[in-house]
């Protein structure tokens, strides 16, 4: 692509239906062109235009680079926010404050909003070969989509096909400034040793190199795509569990694509494919009374019964103490979602008027007399929903005093249910983990 194929066009195209338009704005060559074309776009921009700087306090020189970014949105009347982040300690120090840095982009994206990044096709072609060798296969190899979902918005990158050089060569005609990071040229970190000792000798003996490894990443995207739908297909779930009946009928292959798509579809990265198949094996070959599980960085699947549980690795805690609570809409707590809806039947409106409501939680010794049905100890009530037993602790006990009035998304109890047909309220909860 030449320089002067460069254009607004190339940013509006990828911003239908976005709300506003969010720039993160380095103040480096890629995001100050990326900038310079967002603001020539002008009028035909479908909403509000702003920058975010993300300062990580690593260089002695970022309170400069800052105050750079101001003077430069301030030239382009373009509001500019800055957020200082703290980057954590780690194996990769690269990684961490990327990490931090799109905490920042999650926080500060609208509703509808488009982020925009200043990705390019030397950046894709560098991810492709990290990845590669770091065992990423077909997924990995996909690299960066041009667009995604992201926090409330969408995460796009309208430079991803044009190379560098036009960038700089696009800067340098209309003598654009930005910030030249010196760390970008320090070999230690592997993108930079790919950048600046592995593409110029693949450049040298196969010119077009960065253009062909560009063009795997898009093969790759297409293969991904449809392994997606073939999982899909197969009975990929949409939320937190699988039922092993969807899997007895796959091979091993299509087992772990559905375990991919689903971990994926849950914002969480899959384990290594040595990992997933004997974790697989695990989980679907213990005996039944068994409660197998893989643990990996950032996700866990475990088993209970027939069904296969997905979360983060993390156990939430429950509230120690009671919750004072009335049926004035959902709840989001740390263990769960407490959802409340109108219904016919369920709990009756006029047990909602006892002062005393609470949530509690942690009481699988408690009774109580389900409507119709004999009096049991809620831990029975557990096991005959199928409850796993990592769940309870946290599941929640609407009370009134001593007395259990409902056990949310199990039962209503004795002497508090609405009469058939009257209005009434479902309580349902949703767990975490």
């Amino acid at each position: 692509m030449e320089s002067d194929a460069l254009s607004p066009e190339l940013v509006l195209r990828q911003l239908e239906d976005s709300t506003g338009i969010l720039v993160a704005y380095s103040g480096g060559l890629d995001s100050r062109v990326l900038l310079e074309l967002v603001v020539q776009a002008g009028d035909r921009l479908p909403g509000p235009l702003r920058a975010l700087h993300v300062d990580h306090g690593l260089h002695p020189h970022s309170a400069d680079w800052v105050r750079h970014c101001v003077s430069v949105c301030e030239s382009l009347d373009v509001p500019l926010l800055v957020e200082r982040v703290t980057v954590e300690s780690g194996p990769s120090p690269e990684a961490m404050a990327r990490d931090a840095r799109y905490r920042a982009f999650a926080r500060h994206l609208r509703t509808g909003e488009a982020l925009l990044t200043a990705h390019h096709r030397d950046d894709q072609a560098e991810t492709v070969l990290l990845r590669l060798m770091r065992g990423g296969g077909v997924y990995g190899l996909r690299a960066m989509p041009s667009q995604r979902p992201f926090a409330r918005g969408r995460l796009c990158r309208p430079l991803l096909d044009v190379p560098r050089s036009t960038l700089h060569a696009w800067a340098g005609a209309r003598r654009l400034d930005w910030i030249d990071d010196p760390s970008n040229r320090e070999t230690a970190a592997d993108r930079n040793h790919i950048r600046h000792a592995v593409m110029p000798a693949l450049e040298q003996r196969w010119p077009g190199a960065a253009r062909r490894l560009a063009r795997v990443a898009a093969d790759a995207d297409e293969a991904g795509r449809l392994l997606d739908t073939l999982a899909d297909l197969d009975g990929a779930p949409d939320g937190p569990r699988l039922h092993r009946g969807r899997l007895d009928a796959l091979d091993r292959a299509r087992r772990c694509n559905v375990l991919r798509r689903w971990i994926r579809s849950r914002d969480q990265r899959p384990p290594d494919r040595r990992r997933l198949i004997a974790g697989l094996q695990m989980l679907l070959g213990a005996a039944p009374d068994r409660q197998p599980q893989l643990i990996w960085a950032g996700g866990r699947l475990r088993r209970y019964r027939d069904w296969l549980y997905l979360d983060d690795g993390i156990d939430p805690e429950p509230p120690v103490q009671p919750l004072p609570w009335s049926a004035s809409g959902s709840l989001e707590l740390d263990c769960g979602r407490l959802l409340v809806r109108e219904t016919r039947g369920g709990l009756a409106r006029e047990s909602m008027r006892a002062d005393d409501l609470r949530l509690v939680f942690g009481r699988p010794g408690a009774r109580c007399r389900p409507t119709g049905r004999p009096g049991k100890r809620v831990k029975e009530l557990f096991q005959e929903a199928g409850v796993p037993p990592w769940q309870r602790p946290g599941w929640p006990l609407l009370m009134a005093g001593d007395t259990v009035v409902a056990v949310p998304g199990i039962c209503v109890c004795e002497g508090h249910a609405a009469a058939p047909g009257e209005p009434g309220l479902e309580l349902i909860w949703e767990p975490r983990g």
